[in-house]
């Protein structure tokens, strides 16, 4: 292709628009700012034989120019360009904007001429042509293309000058909103796996660890997060892309004084972003220990950060920070936004994580407090229990065994829907109101009734299964009664099978009338094991599988000690538990004789 330096007076109408396509193609090809940028560069070196370009759009506040790419200029210009370029100051660039119109320069003496402000300013170039950028009538940047030599620039020169940056100023307003598009992708995608780490984590360790790792890389290189912890900011999580093992030296509970100058305090004060241009080393050693300092100083990397407040219920509970080498001095409007709102996700899923952690301990002292810390013996019967809740102490499942004034032994057990603190306070009543319906002289129908009564009537609408029943100690009488709980499971002599359904519904919804009630013998050394559906249900598989498959074992395991059933059902059919499982087997001895409980 013919090079407009050297052979500008032969290039023919027909050898331009070659030109002309050949830009257009190359620019065509580019997708995003840097490979649109790239493309421009080639076209400049190849088509036009020019030894520097600098391309600059307008500040967002409209003040300056902002330089997206420079090549070929002085170091004393390249040192100018590395900021925004002021428009107050005159200059051929505000020129250009201001008319439209695009400014040559022949030679340094006519540039010394026209602009006084630029005489004696050193350039590696002679000559310049400041040419517009502009896109559906909005001027929004400038193409400047400078020559080592001096030349004159003919009319032709200029419009072939004029079409070259036309196209540039397509391709970049095209490539630019390629980006925004991206980004806002990116953004949305960002902030939907927020979200999903919002809704799902309850420990507040772990929320911090993955809200850190979505934001490195994407939105930095360098990302931690503070809690305030007293007076002071303490360090819970840090990231950092390309550097596991300093990452790995940085972990650890490292505070800040919460009324230090440092920018990470300054943040958390003040509830307003935080931008350090540049990260000295004061601004590190205000943050990390000698060693970690140490480390952090020998990367030798201009380092930019940003902290963003961490809010939660309107006040800010800790800061986030994003450290990034490639900012420059300031970062990128882009990643202030997606900050700003990765931490509102961080804030809403701690508040979450804090309150559940409060109920969880709420609800699991209730729990424990509510259970029997030990069995009551029964005369004549070996009695063993396990409670396995699939929550970390926390469950709706409950047992009692509860000696009667008449001799009588009151044996239940239940399942109220759901975990946390509701579900333990409608266990506490239910247990509570049985005990109080069987010392009053109620039978196990009346016991199921009232609890029936008490479920419906409850403003919290709660749902729950149980089983009650008596048991005559001297006899092996047991007459029970159940509200949609699995029934008993009665062993002997190497065989088991389940004692009738209830037909009575669960616990919550309108009564049905008259509760049915059942008499079983319980034989000497046979026995019977209560349960709540955590024991047989899994998920996916049809329950009565479950309840075929504990009868066999049971069968199979019979003439173990209670202690032992007890405990090789939780083994078998409660190692990983999906939902809280309860378990209480009851034997009556060979001779009917009282032994220990």
């Amino acid at each position: 292709m013919a090079q407009m330096g050297r052979r500008r007076r032969r290039l023919s109408m027909a050898q331009r628009l070659a030109i002309v396509q050949d830009v257009a193609t190359r620019l065509a090809d580019g997708h995003g700012v840097p490979a649109v940028l790239e493309a421009i560069r080639s076209c400049v070196e190849a088509e036009l034989d020019a030894a520097a370009l600098v391309l600059s759009v307008v500040s967002t506040d409209g003040a300056g120019l902002a330089t997206l790419y420079a090549s070929g200029t002085s170091e004393q210009t390249l040192k100018l360009l590395q900021n925004v370029v002021p428009l107050g100051q005159g200059g051929p660039a505000k020129a250009v904007l201001s008319s439209g119109e695009p400014v040559y320069w022949s030679t340094l003496a006519q540039r010394d001429h026209e602009f006084p402000e630029y005489a004696g300013y050193a350039s590696s170039c002679h000559a310049w042509a400041i040419l517009p950028m502009a896109v559906h009538g909005t001027r929004f940047g400038v193409l400047s293309v400078g020559w080592e030599q001096s030349r004159k620039f003919s009319s032709d020169d200029s419009a072939l000058l004029a079409v070259i940056a036309n196209q540039c100023a397509i391709a970049v307003d095209r490539a630019r909103l390629e980006d925004v598009e991206h980004s806002e992708r990116e953004t949305l995608e960002l902030m939907s796996e927020g979200t999903r780490v919002m809704v799902s984590e309850l420990d507040p360790a772990s929320v911090v660890r993955k809200l850190v790792l979505l934001a490195v890389p994407r939105l930095a290189p360098w990302c931690a997060v503070y809690v305030a912890d007293q007076s002071s900011l303490r360090r819970v999580a840090i990231e950092i892309a390309g550097h596991a093992g300093l990452a790995e030296e940085l972990r650890g509970l490292q505070s800040v004084d919460i009324g230090s100058s440092a920018p990470l305090a300054t943040c958390y004060r003040t509830g307003c972003a935080q931008v350090v241009s540049h990260v000295t080393e004061d601004h590190i050693r205000a943050v990390y220990d000698e060693a970690q300092s140490n480390l952090i100083l020998a990367q030798d990397a201009d380092w930019t950060a940003l902290v963003i407040p961490i809010k939660a219920g309107g006040q800010v509970i800790g800061v986030m920070s994003l450290v990034s080498d490639d900012w420059g001095g300031a970062p990128p409007e882009g990643v202030w936004h997606s900050a700003e709102g990765l931490a509102g996700h961080a804030g809403a899923a701690l508040l979450n994580a804090r309150r559940y952690d409060v109920e969880h301990a709420t609800a699991s002292l209730l729990t424990q407090a509510l259970l029997p810390s030990e069995l009551t013996p029964i005369p004549g019967y070996d009695i063993a229990s396990r409670y396995i809740p699939a929550q970390g102490g926390v469950a709706g499942d409950w047992f009692d065994v509860a000696p009667l004034p008449d001799g009588r032994f009151l044996l239940g057990i239940g399942d109220v829907g759901g975990h946390g603190i509701a579900a333990a306070s409608l266990m506490a009543q239910l247990r509570n109101a049985a005990r109080g319906l069987a010392v009053g002289g109620g039978g196990p129908r009346h016991i199921i009734h009232g609890l029936a009564e008490l479920t419906f009537m409850d403003e919290a609408h709660g749902f729950a299964t149980a089983l009650y029943g008596l048991l005559y100690p001297a006899d092996g009488a047991f007459r029970w009664s159940s509200a949609g709980h699995i029934p008993p499971l009665v062993f002997d002599d190497g065989s088991a099978h389940w004692l009738s359904f209830a037909e009575h519904p669960p616990f919550g919804v309108p009564l049905p009338g008259d509760e049915p009630e059942w008499c079983h013998q319980v034989n000497p050394a046979a026995g019977v094991v209560f349960l709540t559906d955590g024991v047989v249900e899994r998920r996916g598989a049809n329950i009565a599988d479950g309840l075929e498959d504990l009868r066999i074992f049971v069968a199979e395991s019979g003439f173990e000690d209670v202690q032992a059933l007890a405990g090789s059902i939780a083994h078998e059919f409660c190692a990983t538990p999906h939902d809280d499982c309860c378990i209480v087997v009851v034997r009556r001895h060979p001779t009917g004789l009282s032994g220990p409980g």
